[in-house]
C-alpha cells in the first residue's frame, strides 16, 4: 500500500469523489461542469501535493458553486497542509456552519478539535450533545459582524412608539473606548453593571443567557419565544424575550425588551430599539481615536434642532425597520448598504460582488467572520474607490464573505470611523465633520 492510499486526508478525498461521482445522477443537486472541472483541478493538483495550486481550483470551484461544501472544506485542508493553519480554521469553521449535516461538516469538525479545540467545545457544548450533534447545528451555535435582526412576531412591539419618551432627559452624554473598530460603553440591567456595544447595525437590544448569569441577572426560562438571525451564516438562533430596567448614562428605560439567545461570544449589544428617539453624534476626544463620547439629545427638542452643524455635510438615509441604509458609490456603482456602527469593516455577500463587478482576486487574504448568526469565512482584498457624501476612499480594503443573509452590504467603521458623525433621527440624515 503506498503512503499516500494510508494518508487519512486522501481517504476523505477518495470518499468525496465518490460522492462527486453519484452528483450527476442525481436531479436539482448537481453543480455546473464548469464548477466540476475546478473541483477536478483541484484534486490533481492535491495529489501532486501543489497546495497552492489546488487551493486556487478549489476556491474558484465554490465561487462558481456556493453550494458546494466540499470545495471549502477542501480549501481549508489545503491551508493545512501549507502549514496555514490561521488560514484552515475560518475555511473549517466555514463549512461546519454552511453546510451543516453533510460529510464535509462532520470532517470539518474533526480538524476543529485539534486545531481549535476552544471553538470546537464551544460547538459540542452549545446543545449539549456530540460533536456530530454539534456539526448538524453549527449555523445556530456560532456567534462580521453583524446585523441582529429579530425574526419572531414579537419584532412589532420592538419597533412601536416608545411610551416613555416623555420621561427620558433630553440629552445625555456616554463615554466610550475602541475594542478594534468597535464602540464600547458602560451599560446597567437591573443594577448590574455590563459593557455593551453601540450598534447602529442591530435592531434590538441583544445579550446572552451567559451574560446574564455573569452580573447575576435571572435567565429566561422555558421554550425559546422567538429567533434571530445575524449576517454571519444562513441560519439563526433561539431566542427569548425579557423585560428589564436598561440604563445608559442618565437614560433609563424601563420594563424594556431585551432579546436573549443561549450563548453569546462578544459583548452585548446596545441597538437601534434603545436610541431610535435621540439624535446621536460620535466624538473622538484623543488623537488616536481610542476613546470619546456619544452625545443623545431627544428628537425634537430644541437642542436636537440646534445640532446640526453648518460645518457638516450631510447624508440622508433611509430606514429598513430600525436599520439605516445609505447610498454608497462603489467603484463607480450606486449601491445601497446598511450604515452599521458594530460592523468593523465593509462587507459584500459573494453575490452582492458579482452584482457589481467586484473581482475577487486570487490572493485574497482568507479571514474569518463571526457573528450573532454565525461564523463563516471571508476573503479580504482592496477595491479602487468607494465614496460616501465628503468620505471618499481610494485602495480600501472590503470582505468578501460567504453569508447569505445580508440583503445589503455593510458599510463599518473602517470606512467613516475617522469621522465625527451624527444620526439625525428626526430629519433622516447622517451628518459627518471631519476630525
Amino acid at each position: 500500500m503506498s503512503p499516500m492510499a494510508r494518508s487519512p486526508i486522501c481517504r476523505l478525498m477518495r470518499t468525496s469523489l465518490a460522492m462527486a461521482l453519484l452528483l450527476p445522477m442525481c436531479s436539482g443537486l448537481c453543480p455546473g461542469a464548469l464548477a466540476d472541472a475546478y473541483f477536478d483541478g483541484g484534486v490533481t493538483y492535491y495529489r501532486q501535493k501543489n497546495y497552492a495550486k489546488a487551493l486556487q481550483y478549489f476556491a474558484q470551484a465554490y465561487r462558481t458553486d456556493p453550494a458546494n461544501g466540499n470545495a471549502v472544506y477542501y480549501q481549508a485542508v489545503c491551508r493545512q497542509s501549507m502549514g496555514d493553519k490561521k488560514g484552515a480554521i475560518p475555511l473549517y469553521a466555514s463549512t461546519v456552519a454552511n453546510f451543516p449535516g453533510t460529510g464535509a461538516a462532520n470532517m470539518a469538525m474533526s480538524a476543529l478539535s485539534s486545531l481549535d479545540p476552544e471553538y470546537y467545545a464551544q460547538l459540542v457544548r452549545h446543545r449539549g450533545g456530540s460533536a456530530q450533534q454539534a456539526s448538524s447545528t453549527a449555523a445556530a451555535s456560532s456567534s462580521s459582524n453583524r446585523q441582529y435582526a429579530p425574526t419572531s412576531s414579537a419584532t412589532s412591539s420592538i419597533r412601536g412608539t416608545s411610551d416613555d419618551l416623555s420621561s427620558l432627559p433630553s440629552q445625555t452624554r456616554i463615554p466610550f473606548v475602541r475594542e478594534g473598530s468597535l464602540l464600547l460603553i458602560d451599560a446597567a440591567v437591573n443594577g448590574h453593571v455590563m459593557k455593551m456595544f453601540f450598534d447602529t447595525g442591530a435592531e434590538i437590544v441583544a445579550m446572552g443567557k451567559n451574560q446574564l448569569a455573569e452580573v447575576g441577572v435571572a435567565e429566561p426560562t422555558g421554550a425559546p419565544t422567538g429567533a434571530a438571525s445575524g449576517v454571519g451564516s444562513s441560519g439563526s438562533v433561539a431566542t427569548w424575550m425579557i423585560h428589564s430596567n436598561l440604563k445608559v448614562g442618565d437614560i433609563e428605560r424601563r420594563n424594556f425588551p431585551i432579546c436573549v439567545q443561549e450563548n453569546m461570544g462578544m459583548h452585548p449589544l446596545l441597538g437601534q430599539s434603545f436610541f431610535r428617539d435621540f439624535t446621536y453624534t460620535i466624538d473622538y476626544t484623543t488623537s488616536g481615536k481610542e476613546q470619546g463620547t456619544i452625545l443623545l439629545i431627544k428628537n425634537g427638542s430644541a437642542e436636537a434642532q440646534a445640532s446640526g452643524s453648518h460645518n457638516s455635510y450631510g447624508v440622508p438615509f433611509t430606514r429598513e425597520g430600525n436599520e439605516l441604509i445609505v447610498q454608497v458609490e462603489v467603484n463607480g456603482k450606486t449601491t445601497p448598504m446598511y450604515f452599521d456602527s458594530g460592523a468593523s469593516t465593509i462587507a459584500f455577500s459573494m453575490q452582492q460582488c458579482k452584482e457589481l463587478n467586484i473581482k475577487i482576486p486570487d490572493d485574497a487574504v482568507t479571514q474569518m467572520s463571526r457573528g450573532i448568526g454565525g461564523v463563516s469565512a471571508a476573503y479580504g482584498f482592496t477595491i479602487s474607490r468607494m465614496r460616501l457624501g465628503p468620505i471618499d476612499k481610494s485602495n480600501i480594503m472590503v470582505s468578501a464573505t460567504e453569508a447569505s443573509r445580508m440583503r445589503y452590504p455593510l458599510l463599518g467603521q473602517t470606512f467613516f470611523g475617522d469621522w465625527q458623525y451624527t444620526i439625525d433621527n428626526t430629519n433622516n440624515v447622517i451628518r459627518f465633520v471631519r476630525r
